[in-house]
């Protein structure tokens, strides 16, 4: 009989070792699919740093003030927050975010997307709670009609400002012709179709010629190559900015920039089609380094402000909306002198003392630092 327990007991530490070493290995969890600690620092640093903060408050925060003027209510926000949900914390500071009631609890009326789910486990616990925290691939969402994330996103459209906050490649090799970012985002105009004011779009993407697909690149060179035959100002204003008169001659000189901006014309006229006027646009850009400083890639950051501009009455819609005179306004945005910001450039030459704040500020949204009156302070001037 003692031998039988003995054997039982033997068969049970084996046992109990099998679930530790399961647990370890996070069998059956899903911290399984958690990305390596490499990777998960090079995520955090595209959140908490000086580059990346001085894009949010002098660009996002700017435009998201203006939009809150002019609506003059508090705004409805899609996002990607992150881990300490930086751009939330900044709008929320500025009081531009509006709150509403599930379930009785008044919460930010705010969807926020993240696809990392230990992160996402970790933002569960922050406050205020968000109107809906959804755990996924905020594309997936955007163009399937069975997701259940997808229905989450509808049910609290028109949003004010949309922010489509990525590191991916408008295309892979391997997405096809027409790639999930550019139908998210193209998706997004059906969202907000019953949106009666203007409102914010921006969008995040890493500008790598030789990772995107280049069918896709070769389509968006194409598009903007006619545009450039069919509108004389825009062709001028080419002109005037790159020293060149056709799309293949901007994306041989200035690859990266090249990519961002035919990606930038194709969001611009898809919003046309869809009678949103682009009342201003911004291009912001900045390297990221990887593999130890051995690889970099560019990061371009849009933003692009919208509103309803009706097709006339005169003219019956068949194919789309029909072509309109500001249509060509628009695109000429594109090679505006104001419209293009070097991030690297500005954090050359940027003075400690504002340094010293954008890094203070970080550390205050992060809920390591003290909070300060930075609205009224800060060194780069009032965000208006």
């Amino acid at each position: 009989m003692s031998t039988e327990n003995d054997i039982n007991a033997l068969l049970k530490t084996f046992d109990e070792d099998a679930q530790e070493k399961r647990i370890e290995e996070h069998e059956g969890s899903f911290f399984r699919n958690a990305p390596e600690n490499a990777v998960m620092i090079e995520r955090a640093r595209e959140f908490n740093d000086v580059t990346k903060h001085w894009v949010r408050r002098e660009l996002w925060l700017k435009t998201v003030k203006k939009i809150r003027q002019e609506l003059s209510r508090p705004l409805r926000l899609l996002t990607l927050p992150g881990r300490h949900r930086f751009e939330i914390g900044l709008y929320e500071k500025e009081k531009l975010l509006a709150r509403t009631s599930v379930d009785g609890e008044e919460r930010l009326d705010v969807v926020g997307f993240e696809y990392d789910p230990t992160q996402f486990g970790l933002m569960m616990t922050a406050e205020p709670r968000l109107r809906e925290l959804l755990c996924g691939d905020v594309l997936k969402a955007l163009v399937d009609p069975k997701s259940e994330n997808g229905s989450a996103i509808r049910a609290c459209a028109p949003y004010d400002v949309i922010n489509l906050d990525l590191t991916t490649n408008i295309a892979n090799r391997n997405d096809g012709p027409y790639p999930p970012f550019l139908k998210g985002v193209r998706e997004c105009f059906q969202l907000q179709g019953s949106h009666a004011g203007p409102w914010a779009m921006m969008v995040t993407f890493r500008a790598g010629t030789p990772e995107t697909d280049p069918s896709v690149l070769e389509t968006l060179r194409e598009f903007f190559q006619q545009n450039l035959e069919k509108h004389l100002k825009v062709k001028e204003h080419c002109i005037d900015r790159y020293r060149v008169s056709t799309a293949k001659e901007v994306l041989e000189r200035h690859p990266e920039e090249g990519l961002a901006q035919v990606t930038a014309k194709w969001i611009i006229e898809q919003g046309h089609s869809f009678e949103w006027e682009c009342r201003k646009y911004r291009h912001a850009a900045y390297d990221r380094t990887f593999h130890e400083g051995r690889k970099r890639y560019s990061l371009r950051k849009l933003v692009f402000e919208f509103s309803k501009r009706p097709a006339p009455n005169r003219q019956l819609p068949l194919r789309g909306v029909p072509e309109q005179s500001w249509h060509a306004d628009d695109l000429a945005k594109l090679f505006e002198q104001a419209a293009l910001v070097d991030v690297d450039e500005v954090m050359k030459n940027m003075q400690a003392d504002k340094r010293a704040f954008l890094e203070k500020e970080i550390a205050e949204l992060s809920g390591e630092g003290t909070t300060t009156d930075s609205a009224s302070t800060h060194p780069l001037g009032r965000a208006t």
